[in-house]
């Protein structure tokens, strides 16, 4: 008696065991235009994928938005399903799966309200950095290798680091390539140096371990995108690129943009070598003469 009596409060923990167990949880951030927010609803190229992958329609999704380091803490916790716009490296392979296809490739580039052509100049200057970005460990990974020693002041997006170089708080800022391509107009006083670094996959992740189903539709979305040129005409409608030439996608373009930036380093690395090495020869000379 006491069962049928407790029934409908039975049937109510049910439904609210169901509704949470096949909630899928997505965590977002602002990374214009990739992902940002818009009347308290997220959009982006990222959503986009998502809702052709009717992943938004076919399941109860339930939102998180924050900011990107707490949202990474979160995801490698449980405490979310799924993590837009996250750079694939092979240090966070260790605490998260991602899907295969790349969304889009990014890199790091250096801002600043003037040309920097040394960037042994920079020694003992301030920079502004986005807190938990990979761009941002990079790069102080490549000042520590060289010796200098910087002071970093952390924030929470890259229009936040722009923000800080524009107003002087900062010599450089450490952004996404992308980022500088969508606030420039916004902040024209900041340009981009010839430091640029790291190009990485932009992709979704998910905590290392959990289920994949989600993260394989995607990739299968992905390929379909990829192939009709749905991916590409959604990129250039989020950046404002006038119409290519036919025959001439995106993929193809940022694969020799890439191809560039890795030459690029090169040069630069072997430049400032070079130049480390001629500085301690001449300092062993002027130990050596009487």
């Amino acid at each position: 008696m006491r069962i049928i009596h407790n029934f409908p409060a039975l049937i109510l923990i049910v439904i609210l065991f169901y509704t949470i167990s096949f909630a899928l949880t997505i965590g977002y951030y602002d990374n214009y235009p990739l992902i940002y927010e818009h009347n308290g609803q997220p959009k982006g190229l990222f959503i986009d994928v998502l809702e052709r992958a009717d992943i938004l329609r076919n399941q109860k999704v339930k939102f998180v938005y924050g900011e990107f380091s707490n949202l990474m803490e979160r995801l490698k916790n449980g405490e979310i399903d799924l993590l837009v716009a996250v750079a694939h490296t092979p240090e966070r392979e260790e605490l998260y799966t991602f899907n295969k296809e790349p969304v889009i490739m990014n890199w790091g580039v250096l801002v600043s309200l003037k040309s920097i052509e040394n960037f042994m100049l920079l020694d003992g200057k301030v920079i502004a950095v986005n807190k938990g970005d990979v761009y941002y460990q990079r790069f102080k990974d490549l000042a520590k290798s060289f010796g200098i020693s910087l002071d970093y002041i952390e924030k929470d997006t890259y229009e936040e680091v722009i923000q800080a170089v524009d107003s002087g708080e900062a010599v450089g800022g450490v952004v996404s390539r992308l980022s500088y391509i969508v606030n420039s107009a916004k902040y024209p006083k900041v340009l981009a140096t010839p430091f640029i670094f790291s190009p990485v996959a932009i992709k979704f992740a998910t905590k290392r371990g959990a289920d994949t189903s989600v993260l394989d539709n995607i990739d299968k979305t992905l390929a379909l995108m990829k192939a009709n040129g749905e991916l590409d005409k959604l990129f250039n409608e989020y950046f404002g690129l006038t119409k290519q030439r036919p025959g001439v996608s995106v993929s193809t373009v940022l694969l020799l943009v890439l191809i560039v930036i890795y030459v690029l380093t090169i040069l630069i690395f072997n430049h400032l070598l070079k130049k480390k090495s001629t500085d301690m020869r001449q300092l062993l000379k002027g130990i050596r003469e009487p």
